[in-house]
């Protein structure tokens, strides 16, 4: 594998997980709508719960890098975790809908509880995959500082592009439960990717057999 498809591939990794991440707030906010509505209160609530579970993820992802012996098993294990948590939005904003518990709980407090219950996890786990990926670019990187920064820059690509694919198209022609379920398979898929890397070889190396399948 050449230098040049190994970072090509690191960098369609966070990108997919960045382009999740904005699809996951975007559609939590369709959601909860037919329970909440939509609201400056509820905004707050989604924007609040994704950034407070994309920070948790880094900072676990960033723990479970420095401890993994096969970065790309770590990183499939997460991508399956983040397919199953994505799917079980639909089921955990439901509950959290009809929970008399949370209904008896003054406004904000209710939507915070709401959001927690239900999209906390995925961004989460979502969030835990970006600093795994980034021990797999520097662990051979001449330049670790252009590696670093070139894996941010296509994240926050990754975000502008699930943002404005997911609200300007995807939600008229898929509808909210549809781009759930396809984002888990597109995750699930991508961990399938890095699950046969795993298997072949250790190392950033394993990364880019999984891409020539």
């Amino acid at each position: 594998m050449s230098k040049t498809q190994r970072t090509l591939w690191l960098n369609a990794t966070v990108f997919l997980t960045g382009a999740g991440i904005m699809t996951v707030e975007l559609v939590a906010s369709r959601l909860i709508a037919r329970f909440l509505g939509s609201s400056l209160y509820t905004w707050t609530g989604v924007l609040g719960v994704i950034l407070a579970g994309m920070s948790l993820g880094n900072y676990l992802g960033g723990r479970m890098a420095d401890s993994a012996k096969n970065l790309p098993g770590r990183i499939a294990a997460m991508l399956f975790a983040g397919a199953a948590a994505c799917l079980a939005i639909l089921w955990l904003n439901a509950w959290a809908g009809a929970s008399p518990l949370l209904m008896a709980q003054s406004w904000p407090v209710r939507i915070l509880l709401h959001m927690a219950w239900a999209f906390l996890l995925p961004a989460t786990v979502l969030g835990t995959i970006s600093p795994m990926v980034a021990k797999l670019a520097i662990e051979r990187a001449a330049h670790v500082g252009r590696a670093i920064g070139t894996l941010y820059a296509w994240n926050a690509v990754g975000s502008i592009a699930g943002t404005f694919l997911t609200g300007f198209y995807l939600t008229a022609w898929l509808g909210s439960v549809r781009i759930v379920v396809s984002m888990a398979l597109l995750l699930a898929v991508l961990g399938l990717l890095y699950a046969l890397a795993a298997r072949r070889g250790r190392g950033a190396a394993g990364a880019g057999t999984a891409l020539a399948l």
